[in-house]
């Protein structure tokens, strides 16, 4: 669910954090998010280009330390 909120952010055009204490999880997101962003393009609601750009926009971390936020969406 918190893939799904963050690529939605990103689709929209803002930049975006992806941030958790487990890399396996970031990796976990980061596939479900390609995977959607291929559907999108798929269906034709998105260019192959703003797949890229948005996959090439989000950043995976599990360190929030120098980051700055404009907002944050937390998924519990």
């Amino acid at each position: 669910m918190g893939s799904r909120i963050a690529q939605s952010f990103v689709v929209s055009g803002y930049s975006v954090v992806i941030n958790d204490i487990k890399v396996e999880c970031l990796s976990k997101a980061k596939g479900a998010i390609s995977d959607n962003l291929a559907l999108l393009v798929e269906e034709g609601v998105l260019t192959e280009q703003e797949k890229q750009h948005a996959q090439f926009t989000i950043a995976y971390t599990c360190d929030l330390g120098g980051q700055g936020t404009l907002l944050i969406a937390e998924r519990l």
